[in-house]
């Protein structure tokens, strides 16, 4: 076997001898090592087996006590099951015939075999492969050995490998997670620790559903941390919003000491099946002042002109009405110093009136100043320390449209080290009532006052639709000749923003006309130099 890649797909033996030992006079002796395999069989090897299972590829161990003339395969005391089956003859194998491990360990587990005693004592490992790699394996890694011992012992292996304490639970999964609708699996991940080791991590689950079901899933040990098992539960079918899955850890050591996580008595853990939908609030957005877009990040900092109130004001968001959850997670880093501030707003009236929109768990001061637009409001100051997410609720808001803006306070330039960050904003909604497909939206024709207004070159223009029509959206100066055609084509229902170029235009009032069908709305806009 060879690290790191597959074994060959050939029939042969691969064999690992051990020097000659002198045993003589001992009263006990075993072998006792750790091993990981991954080995082709036929899709009923369990290292929990009892020994019935059939290997196309398989490992035993052997010994000899004549100078290697003869070998014997030895029996496990370890795993008490015994070896995983046996090794079949039809295609090759030179083991074919004898019993020996394989199929798939999910980790690395304890052997032991006693010894025969005598002045020569040779061991042997044997992998035997036949002339292919067609059925089931992981990926045909092999066989791997470590940690390998000699022991002498008076009376019984356990009084030199003592257990003294029960496996425990270093890291466990959260007592409640969400998973979409129409999942078809559940990530699961566990740390565990044992101070002998660990034989094996499972899973029991049960579906809360139309059709409940039950099930036990193996963890398998991660490729580059030992004490973490990971898996993937995957009920029958397609999980709704309403279902429910429950499950326990059951973690078991190299004895056979097993605990259930959580106890018995304790509640069980928790996957609840809902509806989702996300957007992402930074999608369209409109940047005063300070703020600048780097790299799909917007960022306010040294070297640009702070002013009063920097904004970006986020494109108008339609809230369904039938959600359990609706929130907005502000992903952010800042320092902010005694001056500054940062906070974010909300508007349900298109952006004529905005509130500050309160995180959970508050914002850190208020800023402090005079004759300043956002003197005495709660804001975001001081430090961050890294990236933080912070959590809004919107649910006062369910069944409404919203405007959002992110607004930096100064009154005065931001020195070096200061700087306020937005690495993502994100819209969440969540329901978990049974047989929803869809969120219900309520939406009415608008036409959305453009921002900002006035304007010298660019300003941003939005409408929502509340069903698919006809639309057209025109510009018109005072006397009535039209002097852009934005849109003319059949939308669905839904608010569109768009960035509306009026750098060729004379300053002056403008009308925006939007035509939906047999409706029209009319906003006014100001191009002013």
């Amino acid at each position: 076997t060879a690290p790191q890649t597959t074994y060959p797909a050939e029939a042969g033996v691969s064999s690992l001898t051990m020097p000659a030992l002198n045993l003589d006079g001992y009263a006990h002796v075993a072998l006792v090592f750790w091993h990981w395999y991954d080995l082709e069989h036929n899709g009923t090897a369990s290292p929990d087996g009892d020994g019935s299972a059939l290997l196309w590829d398989g490992a035993n161990v052997k010994v000899s006590t004549d100078g290697g003339a003869t070998w014997t395969v030895l029996t496990p005391m370890l795993p008490a099951g015994g070896y995983t089956g046996t090794i079949n003859e039809a295609y090759g194998n030179p083991l074919g015939g004898q019993p020996g491990f394989g199929g798939y360990s999910y980790g690395w587990r304890l052997a032991a075999f006693e010894l025969p005693t005598g002045p020569d004592v040779r061991v042997r490992f044997d992998l035997g492969t036949d002339d292919s790699n067609q059925d089931v394996a992981r990926d045909y890694a092999g066989w791997y050995l470590d940690d390998i011992r000699i022991v002498t012992y008076p009376d019984t292996l356990w009084s030199v490998l003592p257990d003294e304490a029960p496996p425990s639970v270093l890291e466990a999964p959260a007592a409640e997670v969400v998973v979409p609708r129409g999942v078809v699996s559940l990530p699961v991940s566990v740390r565990v620790g044992d101070d002998v080791g660990i034989d094996g991590v499972w899973v029991d689950y049960e579906v809360q559903e139309a059709t409940p079901q039950t099930g036990t899933l193996r963890l398998a040990m991660a490729p580059t941390d030992a004490a973490t098992y990971t898996g993937l539960l995957e009920p029958a079918g397609t999980l709704a919003a309403g279902d429910e899955i429950r499950y326990r850890l059951r973690v078991r050591d190299a004895y056979g000491r097993e605990i259930t996580y959580p106890a018995a008595e304790a509640p069980p853990l928790r996957a609840d099946v809902r509806l989702i939908a996300q957007a992402d609030a930074l999608a369209e957005v409109r940047a005063t002042g300070a703020w600048q877009s780097f790299d799909g990040l917007w960022s306010a900092s040294p070297g640009f002109e702070a002013g009063t109130r920097s904004s970006l004001v986020l494109q108008p968001a339609d809230l369904p009405v039938d959600a359990d959850v609706l929130r907005l997670t502000l992903r952010h880093r800042f320092t902010l110093g005694a001056g500054l501030g940062g906070n974010v707003k909300v508007s349900t009236d298109d952006g004529r009136t905005w509130v500050p929109l309160e995180p959970i768990g508050g914002y850190q001061a208020v800023l402090e100043a005079e004759d300043h637009p956002m003197a005495g409001e709660p804001v975001f100051q001081g430090t961050s320390h890294g990236d933080a997410d912070v959590l809004f609720d919107l649910s006062p808001y369910a069944g409404r449209q919203i405007r959002l803006r992110v607004d930096l306070g100064a009154t005065r330039d931001l020195e070096v080290g200061e700087f306020w960050t937005l690495e993502a904003a994100t819209l969440y909604f969540d329901t978990r009532t049974p047989g929803d497909d869809d969120f219900t939206v309520p939406r009415t024709l608008t036409l959305h006052a453009n921002y900002p207004d006035p304007f010298a070159t660019t300003t941003t223009l939005g409408y929502t639709l509340p069903r698919a029509v006809p639309v057209r959206l025109e510009v018109y100066d005072l006397l009535g000749r039209r002097v852009a055609l934005l849109v003319d084509a059949e939308q669905a229902e839904g608010t569109y923003t768009l960035t509306f170029d009026g750098s060729r235009l004379a300053s002056g009032v403008y009308l925006l006309r939007l035509t939906a069908g047999a409706r029209q709305h009319v906003e006014r806009m100001v191009i002013a130099r």
